[in-house]
């Protein structure tokens, strides 16, 4: 579906053999996209643990991996579903969210 998909964590599923264990994200993704979708934004935002089944995906391992979790994973969508200022706006809030959390990490 469109809209921002906010990503917590990393299933199985790779560019490679599929091996790779399921790696979580240290933030409360799940706790600010709750916060996220109870206002009113331009653009949904939702809860998602793929990233996708290649570039994606590899890149938020990677970035899980190499940050020892304190990572996430932003799927936007496309021009077409929602004007760019609309999915700034939201990318932005999502952004404020982590940040907020840093101290706790």
């Amino acid at each position: 579906s469109s809209g921002i998909h906010a990503e917590y964590g990393v299933e199985e599923k790779s560019p490679g053999d599929g091996t790779w264990p399921f790696i979580k994200s240290s933030f409360p993704v799940e706790e600010i996209v709750n916060k996220l979708a109870e206002q009113s934004l331009p653009v949904p935002v939702q809860l998602s643990k793929d990233a996708g089944k290649y570039l994606c995906q590899y890149s938020f391992h990677n970035s899980l991996c190499n940050g020892k979790g304190k990572s996430v994973f932003i799927h936007v969508p496309r021009l077409d579903d929602f004007p760019s200022e609309n999915t700034a706006a939201v990318v932005i809030s999502i952004i404020k969210e982590l940040v907020k959390c840093l101290p706790l990490l």
